[in-house]
């Protein structure tokens, strides 16, 4: 068929102007990854692998690195370098890393979890807080990961950088658990409090998701409060300083309201450090986000800038906020 054949041969000639086509790869490259992928598991340890580049003549970890990058880049293996948990593994069976990934998602159910067999290892109150409160305990992620410590720590590490995952302080360290995303309820009555008013809008509409559950973990994390909060897929309330905080998400906005005075300044300093902290670590620095601020007198919402200017109260104020508030305004004027 002549339009088939058409098709075909524009397709082999876009292919052939990619750039990872067109690198002339050293046979040594080729019989490195060859080496690499008929060792027995779905990963290797780092190490492993330095040792199979060694007999290549691979002595470097700039050289090493740099294979695996390329590799990783055509799909063939996962190398992730972000940190210290994700650079000890390259996975060789990528289908694997999807595969123990999608044993914690958003339909988790009897069948995927396997139930029956959790229950039987002692973890049913694990399961509980799982499916009613989203959190994942270490001991149920080891059981469904069923690998070594380093598989789980690596496996935890990718879920958090992918924001999946995020670490559950609350209440101490003490029996470690994390907060999965997708696994937050849809429909929680969180109810509205009165108080006062900032809102992030994101560039673009744009909120990635695991953002606003990582910035919850995070803002919790602050908290001396061990009052149980309540978390929503769209809308969470909790303590912070022993004060009521509501968090309020849309697809590209998050809105929040801090029911006392006294602290509105330390949690907008703390929430804007928070996402500072998501977007350099995570995000790769491509979030951007404007920030809006109540102003009480009139009910409008000005920006960050003009408030700071106005000296606009309670985010500016000179009372009420104690030593956090030279740090605060030094802070917004690194951030301006």
């Amino acid at each position: 068929d002549y339009e088939a054949q058409r098709i075909v041969n524009m397709i082999n000639s876009k292919s052939l102007q990619l750039e990872h086509v067109k690198t002339k790869l050293p046979l040594r490259w080729l019989r490195f990854l060859d080496v690499m992928l008929e060792t027995k598991g779905p990963w290797i340890h780092f190490s492993r692998v330095r040792e199979i580049a060694e007999t290549f003549g691979f002595v470097t970890t700039i050289q090493v690195t740099q294979m695996l990058k390329y590799f990783d880049k055509l799909g063939v293996i996962v190398y992730i370098d972000a940190t210290e948990a994700l650079r000890n593994v390259v996975v060789t069976d990528p289908e694997w890393l999807i595969h123990s990934l999608s044993l914690i998602t958003p339909n988790s159910n009897d069948s995927t979890l396997g139930t029956d067999g959790i229950i039987n290892a002692g973890l049913e109150k694990d399961l509980e807080n799982l499916l009613n409160k989203s959190l994942m305990s270490r001991d149920l992620l080891e059981y469904l990961w069923n690998g070594e410590r380093i598989q789980v720590e690596f496996l935890i590490e990718v879920m958090k950088q992918s924001l999946l995952l995020s670490e559950w302080r609350v209440g101490g360290k003490d029996n470690e658990k994390y907060l999965v995303a997708d696994l937050l309820p849809e429909n929680v009555e969180c109810g509205p409090i009165e108080g006062h008013r900032f809102t992030i809008s994101f560039k673009n509409g744009f909120l990635p998701d695991g953002v606003y559950e990582r910035l919850l973990c995070l803002s919790l994390s602050q908290s001396n409060d061990p009052s149980a909060p309540i978390l929503g897929k769209s809308s969470s309330k909790f303590k912070f300083e022993n004060e009521e905080v509501l968090v309020e998400k849309t697809e590209g906005e998050m809105v929040f309201t801090v029911a006392a005075r006294k602290i509105s300044a330390l949690f907008l300093y703390t929430v804007v450090s928070i996402l500072n902290k998501i977007n350099t670590e995570v995000m790769n620095a491509r979030l951007s986000w404007n920030i809006m601020l109540e102003n009480v007198e009139n009910n409008t919402f000005v920006a960050l800038e003009e408030a700071r200017d106005l000296k606009l109260e309670p985010w500016f104020s000179d009372d009420d906020q104690g030593d956090e508030r030279s740090s605060f305004s030094d802070f917004i004027n690194n951030f301006l």
